[in-house]
């Protein structure tokens, strides 16, 4: 099932959307909460950027799972023009981005990190809001190639 999630066939017979919301249906169900999606009208994308986003919300939907302690997730896209924009958002018990950093010696934070290496390299930003008790909204902005 973890290399179904982590490259799903459909997303490549369907397209990125209705493979997100697939995702989000199947991670609504593994963690017992209602997880919303929400896709104001998202071009289609170029693999390699499909790819990635995907692998993205997965990342951050575990990280919902291991961590967030939430009752409820949202992921939404939106796109103007040849950008999108993708947020994942929980009501959980947030925590401190700045304090959050990648641990080597207790092998965290990679997630978060290797997905802002890969945004950083497609000219993209990712920001993170989180704050104690608060929940955490993710927001990664990227624009296709034209």
């Amino acid at each position: 099932s973890l290399m179904f999630e982590l490259s799903s066939p459909v997303l490549y017979e369907l397209g990125f959307s209705p493979a997100i919301e697939w995702l989000t249906e199947t991670f609504s169900k593994q963690l017992g909460i209602p997880i919303d999606f929400h896709d104001e009208g998202t071009p289609a994308l170029p693999q390699e950027l499909g790819v990635f986003l995907f692998q993205a919300v997965r990342e951050l939907l575990v990280n919902v799972g291991k961590h967030a302690q939430a009752s409820s997730a949202r992921v939404g896209l939106s796109a103007e023009g040849v950008c999108l924009t993708l947020v994942v958002s929980d009501d959980g018990r947030g925590f401190d981005p700045e304090r959050n950093q990648p641990d080597p010696a207790r092998g965290t934070g990679f997630g978060l990190f290797h997905i802002r290496e890969r945004v950083d390299l497609l000219g993209g930003s990712m920001e993170i809001c989180a704050t104690r008790g608060g929940g955490t909204r993710v927001i990664l902005a990227v624009c296709m190639k034209e």
